[in-house]
């Protein structure tokens, strides 16, 4: 196979996940900024702020978004399921939030 095929090949096999990407980000956008659910338009404003940044940080962290869930015993080693479950549904409040939000909110939020 020469260099060039072999490029082509390579391009063809990124070019696959980014059209399934690119669908995926398609269909979670509405069609018409009308079909916008308002409630999401206010979140976005409001964590947009240097304030609501600084907010969002901090319910990051306290609702333990970048932590693992998972509580273990120290005495027996096991899985402590009341622990997980309740770490699990703080986390999940941050993930609503996060998924109301633009790309730019949260690389600036999460990643600085």
């Amino acid at each position: 196979m020469s260099e060039e095929q072999s490029q082509d090949r390579q391009l063809d096999q990124l070019s696959k996940p980014l059209e399934r990407l690119k669908k995926l980000r398609e269909r979670n956008q509405p069609a018409d900024p009308e079909d916008e659910d308002p409630i999401d338009k206010y979140y976005r404003q409001t964590f947009a702020t240097a304030e609501g940044k600084k907010v969002l940080r901090h319910l990051a962290q306290e609702l333990g978004y970048q932590l693992t869930s998972v509580v273990v015993n120290p005495q027996n080693g096991q899985v402590n399921t009341d622990g997980l479950l309740f770490n699990e549904v703080r986390r999940s409040v941050y993930l609503e939030i996060r998924q109301r939000l633009t790309k730019d909110i949260l690389m600036e939020v999460e990643y600085e």
